[in-house]
């Protein structure tokens, strides 16, 4: 069973890069500001094998190195909107007193007080409750990740879903799982922050275990202020979203039936969840048996669609602007645009015209909330691109 295409792909990244400080790593995790402004990426310290994280003000061409005095790596660095807040996952045991774990962590970081915090998940385990892959709301004020080991770390294995929320400690909002497999991929916050979507192996939500189980995609109603867990009706906006309170599925078939593939990468928008899936059950007619990427509506009739139909090769990693008028995302698929070169390439999908641009090899994109800018990574270094001036390399 193939659990997810970022482990067949990853292996195409690996690219030796010169001692340059700071020097892009190979993956980078790079991740644009929502206005456009400041971009973080991981880079190379120099000398060793670890990595740190940089922030540039893309204004200026200022760079802010951080995490190069730690005594690990710091990894997958996340902006909030306006480029003040950083949420990102570390190795170091030095960001914060106390952290004594010997595991990942996930750590926020304030850029205008220089203020770190450790976002410790509920009942943590020594050298067990990991934490990473973390995802920042707009306002800077909830982050979401991944760790082991959560609620009960003595009998509860794999990876669950953790939400810090500002002035509170971090929740297991799945809590109520159980006999389940492990998270994938990284979670992701509405633009409102009120609902969380993620793709997990979790084979007891449904009423009936199908023979073929995979990872889906699953939304959680995040309700501002609420006593914890969310008190939630089990009727959620329309039957055909499966409400499985207080969990509802997004990756089934259009008759309520199970995927036949793997579902991961949400994305949520005000109201609807992009996602990758191998599955080729989803929509009608949907036979070129690579990744592709869909959407669910939330709001008017639930119906999926998929966004890229006839593709001649996989999809995935999908991005988007708050509103869903453009989604960035890298492919393989050579005949999405004419003349497109074969291998990993980022195209840009203007989704009230149906039209498809090739931006540039490359693979990770991330793009501004008015869809004018993006950034990716191609061949270990992290490139910009804007509407105006093209692609063109970091100042």
């Amino acid at each position: 069973m193939l659990l997810g295409l970022g482990f067949a792909v990853r292996s195409l990244r690996v690219t030796n890069l010169s001692p340059a400080n700071p020097q892009p790593k190979p993956e980078c995790s790079p991740s644009l500001s929502g206005d456009g402004r400041k971009l973080a990426f991981e880079v190379a310290r120099p000398g060793t094998d670890f990595t740190d994280l940089c922030v540039l003000d893309l204004a200026t061409g200022k760079r802010l190195v951080l995490g190069s005095d730690r005594n690990e790596s710091s990894q997958q660095p996340r902006l909030d909107r306006r480029g003040q807040r950083l949420a990102f996952a570390s190795f170091a045991s030095d960001w914060t007193p106390g952290d004594d774990n010997s595991v990942s962590d996930v750590f926020l970081y304030d850029l205008n007080s220089e203020r770190v915090q450790r976002l410790v998940p509920p009942n943590p385990l020594p050298g067990v409750s990991a934490s990473y892959r973390p995802c920042i709301s707009r306002d800077g004020r909830q982050v979401a990740f991944f760790s082991y080991g959560v609620p009960d770390p003595g009998t509860t294995r794999g990876r669950n879903v953790c939400l810090w929320r500002e002035g509170d400690r971090a929740y297991s909002v799945v809590d109520h799982f159980r006999g389940r497999g492990p998270v994938l991929g990284t979670p992701s916050l509405s633009p409102r922050g009120d609902r969380l979507a993620f793709s997990c192996f979790a084979y007891d939500l449904l009423p009936k275990i199908p023979a073929d189980i995979h990872y889906d995609v699953y939304l959680m109603p995040l309700t501002p202020g609420a006593q914890w867990p969310p008190a939630e009706a089990r009727r959620w906006e329309n039957p055909i979203l499966r409400p499985m309170w207080p969990v509802s599925l997004l990756s089934h078939r259009p008759d309520g039936g199970s995927a036949n593939g793997n579902s991961l990468e949400p994305v949520l928008l005000e109201n609807e969840c992009i996602f990758s899936s191998l599955a080729g059950n989803l929509v009608p007619h949907d036979l070129n048996d690579c990744h592709d990427l869909f959407v669910r509506d939330l709001s008017k009739d639930g119906q999926i669609r998929c966004l890229t139909p006839g593709a001649d090769d996989s999809s995935f990693e999908p991005c988007a602007t708050p509103d869903g008028h453009w989604l960035a995302f890298t492919s393989y698929a050579t005949n999405l645009v004419v003349g497109t070169p074969k291998g990993s390439n980022v195209f840009l999908l203007d989704r009230r015209s149906g039209k498809f641009e090739f931006v540039h090899s490359g693979h990770s994109p991330t793009i501004a909330e008015d869809g004018r800018s993006l950034a990716l990574v191609d061949q270990g270094k992290v490139l910009l691109w804007t509407r105006a001036a093209g692609i063109r390399e970091l100042p």
